[in-house]
Parts: structure tokens; C-alpha cells; sequence
């Protein structure tokens, strides 16, 4: 699995967070496929983003109660444009929370 950790700051609405993952994957061209929490996380919020007629899935989870929030692919479910859209999505995220 390859992962990408985004930060936070240290005050944080977990509302917002949600919002921008959203808002910021959506604006990549990318389309919710599964929003739920990770039974290892509970409490979690974990979604998996995929382009319209295209292989690979991306997943996001955020963790609000100890302020992690990751960005990930597996390696059954890659494709070319993963890497790439894994680092646009953590770079919109924190200019998003103002990192």
C-alpha cells in the first residue's frame, strides 16, 4: 500500500476536513464510490474515489480524534494516474486547511 499523510493543524474542525476531502476530490475529477468507517477505526470516515470509466481506486480515512488523515492505493488497485492525483489531493488539502 502506498500512503500519503496530509497534515493538520493543530485546531481543526473535523466537519471542515470532511468538507474539503470532499470538495477537493471532486474538484480532481473524482467520484465517491464508497463513503463508511473502517471497523479497525472506529469513528472513522473512509472513502473510495475512482474516475468515470477508469481502473484504480484512491482511498482517503481520516481518524478526527487523533487528527490523521491519509490518502492511499493498493497495489491490486492501481493505475497511472493514482500517484499522481494522491499528491495533487494532499497538496489541495493542505493549502485547503492552510498548512
Amino acid at each position: 500500500m502506498t500512503v500519503y499523510d496530509v497534515s493538520l493543524p493543530d485546531e481543526i474542525d473535523p466537519c471542515i476536513v470532511e468538507s474539503f476531502a470532499l470538495e477537493n476530490a471532486s474538484l480532481l475529477g473524482l467520484l465517491c464510490r464508497l463513503d463508511t468507517e473502517l471497523k479497525q477505526y472506529p469513528g472513522s470516515r473512509h472513502w473510495h474515489f475512482a474516475r468515470a470509466d477508469e481502473r484504480g481506486t484512491l482511498e482517503v480515512t481520516f481518524l478526527a480524534k487523533q487528527r490523521r488523515f491519509w490518502i492511499s492505493f493498493h497495489s491490486n488497485r492501481t493505475a497511472d494516474w493514482l500517484p499522481r492525483t494522491c499528491e495533487e489531493l494532499k497538496f489541495a488539502m493542505e493549502k485547503s486547511l492552510l498548512i
